[in-house]
């Protein structure tokens, strides 16, 4: 008699929370393009049912960039200070632009 081979038990398909994958991609900097090839859905669904969860996570991103920034301008960053100087307290440089008049250039 032969033998029936053994059949392969598939594995159960892992149940994914899409709201939470759209939510860690968005909040790593993913172009809702990228978001929806991943999840194998359209981006028009992407922006129709996450809307909400898209925004909140790019907000929660910017906000955890600039408390980055604000610890290393804290530590003396001279970059950051004098960028945060212009976006936080309009600050700007002062250029003194002396004219010669009837001199040649």
């Amino acid at each position: 008699m032969k033998s029936t081979p053994a059949k392969a038990i598939a594995k159960p398909a892992e149940k994914v929370n899409v709201s939470a994958e759209v939510e860690r991609m968005a909040s790593l900097g993913a172009p809702v393009h990228m978001i929806a090839d991943a999840l194998g859905i359209s981006e028009k669904s992407v922006h129709r049912k996450f809307d909400r969860v898209l925004r909140k996570a790019r907000a929660l991103r910017r906000v955890r960039l600039l408390g980055l920034q604000w610890a290393s301008a804290e530590k003396g960053n001279p970059a950051l200070l004098i960028w945060l100087g212009k976006n936080e307290l309009a600050q700007r440089c002062q250029r003194r632009c002396e004219h010669v008049v009837n001199q040649p250039v």
